[in-house]
């Protein structure tokens, strides 16, 4: 009886044993998804743009899994939405690296919730790949652990777009500047462009006018301005004031050209300015016309799932968030957090859409290139003449 015990005993650790290697074998042939955190204000004063990120994110997320994932597993998006709040962007990225399966964050979006995250990041031990903040800063400042994919706003830039627009027949002789006091992009920008002007751009600054988030009326402020008969104007706000604001200096008789930054990339001011839009100078680190493979496969993409209305700017750079940690997996061939981040930081020559993409270790891409445009009144933009 004890023997038949024994052998019933090995018999059942053998069945054990091989359940386990089988096991195994499955876990290493059917792995789990590969998961990337999501920073976006989707919802909030800044959802216009959060929502064109999200569109460009989840594109890739597809586009990535349609083309058999990464390391033979599927790629899944956990994106959250920050509500145009930067204690809850902290307060979510907290989570994210508290969620170890989580590789890397695609977002935060945009300077206030950047400047937020940004000391944690040193912290935390997790990629993060912010998405259109403008801030200028040095490399030293950005911790190890982070990237920018934008196109910072610097003086030197600044002074490229006014000579374009001038030797594309405006006139800027004077030039009125109008910030939004309460964005720290359109400060930076509004800061940038003050530096530009005082190292010898070109046009001289008569007036240099705030509102805040939210204004409706920009009568008094636009009547101000006016009376120091500026050439041109630049406006360094985003989406809904921003339409406001060229709707009324257009009614109020202001008929030099007005240019803009990043805020300036999106389409919706040309559906809601309509006419007072066209004309519009900005710049984009990106031509939708471009024969690149990448461009045209994102926006052959793009039409398919959103149809065939303007594509935002701020879609590419979530698109190109998502690739680039994409990329850095794949370089790494590892999901482990330090491993893909120093792939990340190595970065050398990416063909995105939003641009071609190196990084110095951390920081921000090290050569883009800006695409002077115009937008026209239905919200596209078209090269500058």
């Amino acid at each position: 009886m004890m023997k038949l015990i024994r052998r019933v005993s090995v018999c059942a650790a053998g069945f054990a044993a091989l359940v386990l290697t089988v096991t195994s074998v499955q876990a290493q042939t059917q792995p789990g998804p590969i998961k990337f955190g999501g920073l976006a204000f989707i919802t909030g004063k800044f959802s216009s743009y959060g929502q064109d990120i999200e569109k460009g994110m989840r594109l890739a997320v597809k586009q990535l899994n349609d083309s058999g994932g990464l390391l033979g597993a599927k790629v899944e998006l956990d994106l959250q939405d920050t509500v145009s709040d930067s204690a809850q962007a902290v307060s979510l990225l907290r989570r994210f690296a508290g969620t170890p399966d989580v590789v890397g964050v695609v977002g935060p979006v945009g300077t206030p919730d950047f400047l937020a995250v940004l000391p944690l990041t040193a912290q935390l031990n997790i990629p993060v790949i912010s998405l259109g903040s403008q801030k200028e800063m040095a490399n030293a400042e950005f911790s190890d652990w982070i990237v920018r994919v934008n196109l910072p706003v610097t003086p030197v830039l600044i002074k490229e777009v006014l000579v374009q627009a001038k030797k594309g027949g405006r006139k800027i002789d004077t030039i009125a500047l109008l910030r939004d006091r309460s964005n720290d992009s359109a400060q930076a920008e509004a800061k940038a462009v003050r530096q530009a002007l005082e190292s010898g751009a070109g046009p001289k600054l008569v007036a240099d006018e705030a509102y805040a988030a939210g204004d409706k009326d920009f009568g008094a402020l636009i009547d101000k301005m006016l009376r120091e008969k500026p050439d041109a104007i630049w406006l360094a706000g985003v989406t809904n004031e921003v339409s406001l604001f060229l709707q009324q200096a257009r009614a109020r008789g202001f008929k030099g050209p007005v240019l803009g930054g990043a805020g300036m990339n999106d389409p919706k001011i040309g559906q809601l300015a309509k006419d007072a839009a066209a004309g519009v100078v900005t710049f984009l680190p990106v031509n939708f016309e471009s024969n690149l493979a990448q461009v045209k496969k994102f926006v052959a993409g793009y039409r398919e799932a959103y149809g065939q209305g303007p594509i935002p700017t701020y879609a590419a750079y979530g698109y190109d968030g998502v690739m680039l940690l994409a990329n850095a997996v794949t370089a790494a061939k590892s999901t482990d957090r330090k491993k893909v981040m120093q792939a990340l930081g190595s970065t050398k020559n990416f063909v995105g859409v939003s641009g071609s993409y190196s990084y110095a270790g951390k920081g921000d891409n090290v050569a883009p290139v800006p695409i002077l445009v115009e937008m026209t009144a239905d919200g596209n933009f078209k090269p500058l003449n």
